[in-house]
């Protein structure tokens, strides 16, 4: 239930084989919803739920078939066709459905300045019926970088266990005795993120993305990818304390007052925490905490209290007790937290002061970072929150802002806030996320709110966001597979003049990196060095070639404004007079390559289509075209792949037996965001 009165329940009816209906024994049902759910008060406007994609012809290499596509057929329900749609009751289409695309619209839950808001999502889901899925096994370590060069050393440098992995899919492995973990996916684009915990610093990213295809791979040896995890031992220390009821408001605890120890308050740090002790009040224990922490660092600590108190101070002089501990630093923040610096194998003694709540508790809710969204590091971000109260005035002492970059195993403190009320009582927090701090895709944001009554009550992000370095995933991942518009062919360079039986196509995937994208269109000449000199490169149709960038990749909303960055090395004849030239288009066309829907994001051809253009030509023999196009920023959809044509002029000639044309791109830091799929 949510107050929104146009919400809808969606009913789930499940058709398929039915082993009752004739005496052979079964039949299978035929699916009559395809519009689905009927809006109210007609069906006239609006997109269907559902779309079906078939295989009309059993050919793997011509386009699907859109059902009711009829009117225009040009892959896109038209709202004519949506009107005109019908149930599919050809058991041959039905058994031939290839894709399914599902259009959801979401309501927010809640008005946000008079309106409910809507989120409309795009996916296109692939039918498996009857065919296997290749799992792969993929294992990776955490090691002890006992030199802490950030680098994976060998067999000197042990395992490290208990520490968690995650996957931006949300699956968790825990490292064994070993440090290894593992997985068994299916071909994807991946997020790995490890946490760190007590007596441990990292000493490479905490984060990185990993490719899989059809087979096993074991990151503890690639090149590439062996030095994730690695941590380095650190020294420890403790605080320790109790948490009590400030009766008398002093702050301070006063063991001779009616002031008593409480339990199930939450002492915590980025990477720990302990919560006071529940038991029985005379006991001595009760109400205390004991919690162990890196020392030789400062580290931020911030008191969560029990669900109807609110921290009220620090006390740091334990009055009364004279319990003699020592602090390199120790400063008390606010009510709710301190910072602190100690020593290997040093305790300090801090007790946190708190007050019981009167009256009904606030309500907060996180609106912005909620789920999607991607953040820059370094750069300005927004936290929106919504704090109401459904029956008091709503008075707040203060908001509190975290963030977590592993799914909420670890909480980062950003700051701590008074803020005056705004009219919509929604809370526009300005946040930088700091420039040292890992990137990742499993990012979630915590708020807390204290009220003049001494509630303090937390909401955090419904789904994760993604938190990346400005210069954001800067790969490009180019398909080997036939893709729904274009075949592997125009991938490749073919020598004029030559027999294809003596001409070998090769196609060079990517470089595995995360810093750039590579192809590379060559081919290797029959005969030895008896090549034949003066061989022009073409393409299937003598004018381009034409390079996709896998289903999902990029995956992004946005591609920022900023130069792209394009080297293309080509072998030439020898004539320094004739420069050769390349030229380059770019467009963006949905998930299932259509036509139709392309759109050109610019063009070294077209002055205004970008904002600036560096142009170099290639001289003599084997040479580099350097292409940086300075453009603005450009919308997407998630599920829009890249199209990459690459003109060439003048007469390109094979000099050796290895003749190529090689693309190679990369960005700087603010032109692209590429992100892998979130689940």
């Amino acid at each position: 239930f949510t107050p929104n009165p146009n919400d809808y329940a969606l009913v789930k009816r499940v058709y398929g084989y039915d082993a009752a209906t004739t005496s052979n024994g079964g039949a299978n049902q035929i699916v009559s919803i395809v519009g689905g759910p009927d809006q109210f008060p007609n069906q006239t406007s609006g997109t269907p739920m559902f779309s079906y994609w078939y295989d009309s012809d059993g050919d793997p290499s011509t386009p699907n078939i859109l059902w009711g596509d009829n009117i225009v057929t040009d892959g896109v329900l038209s709202q004519a066709e949506a009107n005109n749609l019908t149930a599919i009751t050809n058991q041959d289409i039905l058994d031939n459905i290839k894709i399914i695309t599902v259009n959801i619209t979401g309501v927010s839950r809640q008005q946000y300045r008079g309106e409910y808001y809507e989120t409309n999502i795009q996916t296109d889901v692939s039918v498996t019926r009857n065919t296997s899925i290749s799992v792969s096994f993929v294992s990776g370590h955490v090691y002890w970088d006992k030199n802490v060069n950030g680098n994976y050393d060998g067999a000197g440098e042990p395992g490290l266990q208990n520490f968690k992995v995650r996957l931006n899919t949300g699956e968790l492995a825990i490292t064994d005795a070993n440090g290894l973990w593992s997985f068994a996916l299916i071909p994807d684009r991946y997020a790995a993120s490890c946490s760190p915990i007590v007596g441990y610093s990292a000493t490479t990213d905490l984060s990185f993305d990993f490719d899989i295809d059809d087979i096993d791979i074991d990151l503890t040896t690639d090149i590439n990818m062996k030095k994730f995890f690695g941590f380095k031992t650190t020294p420890t220390a403790t605080i320790a304390g109790f948490a009590f009821i400030d009766s008398n408001g002093s702050h301070l605890w006063d063991p001779d007052s009616t002031e008593v120890k409480l339990p199930d308050a939450i002492i915590s740090t980025y990477n720990s925490s302990a919560i006071t002790l529940d038991g029985n009040p005379t006991d001595s224990s009760y109400g205390t905490y004991n919690l162990t922490i890196n020392a030789d660092e400062t580290t931020y600590v911030w008191v969560t209290p029990p669900m109807g108190y609110s921290a009220y101070g620090i006390d740091t002089i334990l009055g009364g007790l004279y319990i003699s501990d020592t602090a390199d630093y120790c400063d008390i923040l606010n009510f709710s937290s301190f910072g602190i610096y100690l020593d290997s194998g040093k305790t300090k003694y801090i007790a946190a002061a708190l007050v019981k709540a009167t009256g009904n508790p606030p309500h907060i809710e996180v609106i912005k970072p909620n789920g999607g969204e991607i953040y820059l590091i370094g750069k300005t971000n927004e936290i929106n929150v919504k704090v109401y109260d459904y029956e008091d005035t709503l008075n707040i002492d203060k908001l509190m802002f975290f963030y977590s970059i592993d799914a909420g195993e670890n909480w980062i403190h950003i700051e701590d806030i008074t803020p005056s009320i705004p009219a919509d009582s929604i809370f526009r927090y300005t946040w930088i996320p700091d420039t040292l701090i890992n990137g990742s895709t499993i990012c979630l944001v915590k708020v807390g709110v204290l009220d003049t009554d001494y509630w303090t009550v937390y909401d955090k992000s419904d789904d994760y966001f993604t938190l990346v370095d400005e210069g954001g995933f800067k790969s490009m991942f180019f398909t080997r597979e036939k893709v729904d518009s274009i075949s592997d062919e125009t991938m490749f360079i073919i020598s004029k003049g030559i027999s294809p039986d003596s001409v070998l196509p090769y196609y060079c995937s990517i470089n595995i990196s995360d810093t750039m994208g590579i192809v590379a269109d060559s081919f290797i000449k029959s005969g030895g060095n008896s090549s034949t000199t003066g061989t022009e490169f073409y393409t299937q149709n003598s004018e381009y070639a034409e390079y996709v960038t896998k289903k999902r990749y990029p995956y992004a909303d946005t591609i920022y404004e900023g130069t792209w960055n394009f080297y293309l090395t080509g072998i030439v004849d020898d004539d320094t007079t004739n420069h050769k030239f390349y030229e380059i288009e770019v467009y963006k066309r949905d998930s299932l390559g259509s036509l139709p829907s392309e759109t050109l994001l610019f063009s070294t051809m077209i002055p205004a289509t970008y904002n600036s253009l560096l142009h170099s030509p290639l001289g003599n023999a084997e040479a580099v075209d350097t292409i940086l196009v300075t453009t603005n920023a450009f919308s997407m959809d998630r599920s829009n792949r890249l199209y990459f044509k690459i003109f060439w002029s003048g007469s390109y000639s094979n000099t050796s037996d290895f003749g190529h044309i090689q693309f190679h791109f990369d960005s700087d830091a603010r032109s692209i965001i590429i992100l892998p799929p979130k689940s």
